[in-house]
């Protein structure tokens, strides 16, 4: 019990209180854009080195995961998109074929996952995700490096800005999050 408290006071989750209890902590949204940001860096640094050293079997695992996303996305199948979208990011980290930032990304995904599971519950956010992740998979298969890490991190700062919007319908009064960037980069000279 003790370390699954002390798992959710790093993550940000409950604050402890002495002598009165552990308390539900919703993050401000400085911290919420910090988390992402890191995120968005650790993926994109994963999306280049992926399009520059992804193997054939990673190849087609990766094609093979966003295409089966597809039949949740029709069937607004919110639970087994997630596992879609966990395996599809999973395979780009694999296929950095850097283990020491594999592992450094698995483990902040794991400190933000309570936050970037909110992203779903925004309408029409699962055709939007697979609609980005469809832009990612055709930078990395194409061997676009810098388009790849360009779109992840757009893709990840989306997700931010989703959490920033359901953490604010959280609180008992809520104040509209700052703008994050909502654009597209763009990508070599061509607008997504």
């Amino acid at each position: 019990m003790r370390e699954a408290l002390r798992q959710l006071v790093s993550a940000g989750l409950i604050e402890l209180k002495p002598h009165r209890g552990a308390f539900v902590s919703l993050p401000s949204d400085a911290a919420i854009a910090e988390m992402f940001e890191v995120m968005g860096e650790l993926e994109a640094s994963c999306a280049r080195f992926a399009a520059q050293r992804i193997s054939p079997s990673e190849r087609v695992s990766l094609s093979s995961v966003h295409d089966r996303a597809a039949a949740a996305v029709r069937a607004q199948d919110i639970e087994a998109y997630r596992k879609f979208n966990f395996d599809f990011h999973d395979v780009i980290y694999r296929a950095s074929h850097n283990q020491f930032l594999m592992t450094t990304a698995q483990t902040v995904r794991s400190r933000i996952a309570p936050f970037r599971r909110a992203q779903f519950e925004m309408a029409g956010r699962l055709a939007k995700s697979h609609e980005e992740h469809g832009a990612i998979v055709a930078a990395i298969l194409d061997g676009r490096s810098a388009a790849a890490a360009d779109l992840i991190r757009h893709h990840v700062n989306v997700v931010g800005l989703a959490t920033r919007h359901y953490v604010h319908e959280l609180e008992p009064n809520p104040a509209p999050p700052e703008r994050m960037k909502q654009s597209p980069p763009s990508v070599e000279g061509t607008a997504i």
